[in-house]
């Protein structure tokens, strides 16, 4: 098997554990969503995409191992609230909208093959307390970061541009611009925790 189907799974709410042979290269859209009592997972090497909400409403897988995956499709573990670590491989090219929102990560590493953080992709993490950011990433869209209320300090090393809302609401007590240049609108809107920033002269625009 190449290729899991779209929704093939979908809503099979007694599904408790899937190991996902190194044969398989792309996951579909919806193929495991509402998977709810879904515990173990274990993604092989050969995938390469997994789609559009993929896992979407699977609350009970805690911790996964993405392998060489290149592409994470928009809301593809959308709230997966007890998800407490993921490890980003370097493989990855592509972290879509929405994709992690809501989960319970505490730590995220985004490697240095990712150029684009996509709009909420980790929105609404509540647990999140550490985000390191790879070199290559230039620009975080619009609501990126967005409540993430118990994140203290991000350090945005050659990220150009901030999104819109980016990092709105978070738990921010410092942080350090690195080489930005574009601020958006509200991007640190409600962060009543931030008492220090330091705006390097690189920023041509504060939204």
């Amino acid at each position: 098997v190449e290729t899991i189907g779209e929704g093939a799974f979908e809503n099979c709410d007694q599904l408790t554990t899937l190991i996902i042979g190194n044969g398989v290269e792309t996951i579909e859209n919806y193929a495991f969503q509402e998977c709810s009592q879904l515990i173990t997972l274990i993604i092989g090497n050969g995938v390469e995409t997994i789609g559009a909400a993929a896992f979407r409403y699977c609350s009970n897988v805690t911790s996964m191992d993405l392998g060489n995956v290149q592409i994470i499709g928009d809301s593809a573990f959308y709230d997966c609230g007890q998800l407490t670590r993921v490890d980003i491989p370097n493989s990855v090219e592509t972290i879509g909208p929405y994709a992690f929102y809501g989960t319970a990560l505490t730590n995220v590493v985004i490697p240095n093959s990712v150029e684009t953080i996509w709009n909420s992709a980790f929105e609404n993490c509540n647990q999140l307390t550490n985000v390191t950011i790879g070199d290559n990433v230039k620009t975080i869209e619009f609501s990126a970061f967005k409540m993430c209320v118990s994140l203290a300090s991000v350090d945005l090393g050659n990220v150009q541009i901030i999104g819109e809302a980016a990092f709105k609401g978070c738990g921010l007590t410092s942080v350090d611009l690195g080489n930005v240049q574009t601020i958006g609108e509200q991007a640190f809107r409600n962060c009543g925790q931030l008492t220090r920033v330091d705006i390097p002269n690189s920023v041509e625009t504060i939204g």
